[in-house]
């Protein structure tokens, strides 16, 4: 029995070109460019928290 395959739209998937939701190329391009930055410094921070634990707990001796 074959299963009816429906098509997906852009609305499910999430993503569309920039032009569709009112931006324009180089507004595109800053924003790509603002949330690569935005995840290297939530990594940093990550990074930052965990050092800070680490030292915390070997501060305490509970090593």
């Amino acid at each position: 029995m074959a299963q009816r395959v429906r098509p997906i739209r852009k609305e499910r998937t999430g993503r569309c070109f920039p032009a569709e939701r009112g931006m324009k190329v180089d507004q595109a391009k800053r924003l790509k460019d603002l949330e690569k930055e935005n995840a290297r410094l939530k990594r940093l921070l990550a990074d930052a928290e965990l050092d800070k634990a680490i030292l915390k707990e070997a501060a305490s001796g509970n090593w």
